[in-house]
């Protein structure tokens, strides 16, 4: 069945076919938008992607117990504006996040076996 709906963003409307017909016109426009090519639904696509794949990496990636810590440093680089965020582990991983010069966030992971003794 074909609907008709509006972008959410820059208002442009189209005509989709959808087989379920018992949508609000809400979820129709979110459909819309979903296909629209203006640079606001573009970009709110790829933030969504880049979101997803953060949150599999972090859940493949990371010890579970420092999940809440990697979370909080992606926010603050991506939300908060901060240039670099490093967590050293007590099992001795380091991990630097930072956002490289092409825009990507970057987890660059290091196991350091340094040995440490006091007399």
């Amino acid at each position: 069945m074909e609907l008709r709906g509006s972008c959410e963003y820059c208002g442009q409307h189209r005509i989709i076919d959808v087989p379920d017909a018992n949508l609000t016109e809400a979820e129709i426009n979110a459909l819309v938008t979903d296909q629209c090519d203006c640079p606001q639904a573009k970009s709110e696509r790829r933030k969504i992607k880049t979101q997803k794949k953060i949150e599999e990496y972090l859940e493949n990636e990371i010890d579970p117990a420092a999940k809440p810590l990697m979370e909080a440093a992606v926010e603050a680089i991506r939300t908060y504006g901060a240039e670099t965020v490093q967590v050293l582990t007590n099992d001795g991983w380091k991990v630097k996040v930072h956002i490289d010069k092409d825009g990507y966030l970057v987890f660059d992971s290091k196991k350091t076996d340094s040995k440490k003794t006091k007399i």
